[in-house]
């Protein structure tokens, strides 16, 4: 630390300050010295209409600049002419450069949209990318995930932030400063205790604002000493443009992050920021739709806390010979995951319980403020489950130990009031919840927690299920198997097995099993899985292509 004294009498050669006062506003000389020039006092004025404090401001050709005034007359003590050279005069507000100099005034909530704090002026949240992109003038956080501002910013207050983001400041005259374990105070400017500062870990910033920040990884993100494609992280335009999840396109999206291991290749973990206090994880592909891993609720978890790992996916060698993803021993091709925001299921229909049948309901997270329709359900007749009931289809949840409905989710259409209730990704209308048991609901017995499997092995039958009209008139072979929780699709020669499902195309096997297995959201879940593809309500059959 050292001092020094230092001459300020160029004033008279810097540009003149104009005063912008609508004549209503009071500004003064201060000093009738000789090599003083624009050194002025201004006065504040409250509105009679609406009693709001207007008060002098500092603009210059960027953002303006509050003096921190105490007693409502300003004093720019911090506002001082500085020769830099060769006759180069200019105004500094503190270590601020400033070109073409105005006073004029304005209330701080106007100027800032925020309000003043402690006289030191306002002190804003960044809330989104394109409020983080003005601050971050040099870009040393461009692809920052912005976490939630768990703080309020008072006379001395601490950025506190979720676990894993940092409390970052930015101002007019720093670099960011990241702040960890000092606080960030409106103090008197040393200068006089009619103005105050704002300081921030022991640095007078200009306008600052404040963000909780983690920094984004490279993305697609490749995982050490693994030989399967990298992995992306994806955003609201990436799900646009992604085929199978185009239907979660006008949601609120965010990149997550991807934990990996540099002692394990291949291994990694998904976490979402909470940037909403409901959200999922989502995984999407090219080659199906997307899988659901984790939802939160009212920031709790539905089954596990975060991070996520995902059951059967691995890093594995194609019959191609490179090397891909795996879901069950089958390709998943472009993988990338996205979070998005759970929050407007109070907009979707009201889905109605058929008492009559037996059924019955009851609120999974009564607190949640954006939650409607989030049940858990009962039947109350022996052997009988709590199915959804939709416009063309009646849907098993696959619960294990009592139903919920965690794949039930309201989804923001392309105009601005429509919502609709999904399950999955399967698009449903007038829903409700009924009783009734699987083999009087599918004509056919429930396979290990998943539901029914239907075998097709009559033309009725595949007219029913064949909603894509691709088999209409093939020939029907024999089914030589048997659903199971895990099993293969048999066929005799020149046939070939194929699956229909409410909610993606026909699947031709080419000799991987179908299995029941565990939901990803939950091990109370259970849903079928083929060639890697999550689907509902399937039934399948030998067939041959006339």
């Amino acid at each position: 630390m050292s001092f020094a004294c230092q001459a300020d009498v160029d004033s008279c050669n810097c540009p003149d300050i104009l005063i912008n006062n609508e004549g209503k506003y009071e500004t003064a000389q201060r000093y009738l010295a000789s090599d003083q020039c624009s050194l002025f006092m201004a006065y504040g004025k409250t509105d009679e209409t609406d009693y709001s404090f207007f008060e002098p401001i500092v603009y210059s050709t960027e953002r303006p600049i509050s003096s921190g005034d105490v007693s409502g007359v300003v004093l720019f003590e911090d506002l001082i002419c500085i020769n830099e050279g060769n006759n180069d005069f200019n105004w500094y507000y503190f270590n601020k450069k400033l070109k073409n100099v105005t006073i004029g005034w304005n209330t701080v909530l106007k100027e800032y949209g925020s309000e003043d704090v402690c006289s030191c002026g306002a002190f804003p949240v960044v809330t989104n990318t394109d409020v983080l992109k003005q601050y971050d003038k040099n870009g040393l956080y461009k692809g920052a995930i912005l976490g939630r501002n768990m703080f309020n910013a008072s006379c001395n207050f601490k950025l506190v932030c979720d676990e894993g983001f940092d409390g970052v400041v930015f101002s007019d005259n720093e670099e960011p400063l990241m702040v960890e374990n000092y606080d960030v105070s409106c103090v008197f400017n040393p200068m006089t205790d009619d103005l105050k500062i704002w300081l921030v870990n022991g640095m007078r910033v200009l306008n600052p604002v404040g963000a909780c920040l983690r920094i984004a990884y490279p993305n697609p993100i490749p995982l050490p000493d693994c030989k399967c494609p990298p992995i992306k992280l994806m955003d609201q335009a990436d799900i646009q443009e992604n085929l199978g999840g185009s239907y979660l396109g006008n949601g609120m999206t965010w990149e997550p992050e991807l934990g990996y291991s540099n002692e394990y290749s291949c291994y990694f973990n998904i976490f979402c920021p909470p940037v909403a206090t409901s959200f999922l994880t989502i995984l999407l592909r090219s080659n199906g739709n997307p899988i659901y891993i984790n939802r939160v609720i009212d920031d709790q978890s539905t089954f596990v806390p975060q991070p996520r790992e995902i059951g059967n996916f691995k890093c594995a060698q194609h019959t191609d010979g490179s090397y891909q993803w795996h879901f069950h021993d089958y390709p998943v091709t472009d993988v990338g995951f996205a979070c998005q925001a759970d929050v407007s299921s109070c907009s979707c229909p009201e889905i109605k319980v058929d008492g009559i049948s037996g059924a019955s309901v009851e609120e999974r997270y009564p607190g949640a403020w954006n939650q409607c329709s989030l049940y858990s359900a009962e039947c109350s007749g022996d052997g009988e489950l709590p199915f959804l009931y939709s416009t063309d289809t009646t849907i098993d949840t696959g619960s294990v130990y009592g139903t919920v409905y965690d794949d039930l989710v309201c989804i923001k259409g392309d105009d601005d009031n429509e919502f609709n209730w999904y399950f999955s990704n399967k698009k449903l209308e007038n829903v409700s919840i009924g009783c009734n048991s699987v083999q009087d609901e599918f004509n056919s017995p429930s396979v290990c927690e998943c539901g029914a499997f239907p075998i097709i092995d009559d033309s009725t039958k595949l007219i029913k299920y064949d909603k894509t009209q691709k088999y209409t008139g093939a020939q029907i072979g024999i089914n030589s198997w048997t659903p199971d929780c895990q099993f293969y699709m048999t066929c005799e020669a020149g046939f070939v097995g194929v699956v229909f499902s409410d909610n993606y195309d026909p699947i031709e096997l080419t000799g991987n099993y179908i299995t029941c297995t565990f939901n990803p959201l939950s091990n109370y879940l259970s849903i079928w899985v083929v060639n890697s593809v999550r689907l509902i309500n399937p039934a399948g059959g030998c067939l041959k292509k006339l």
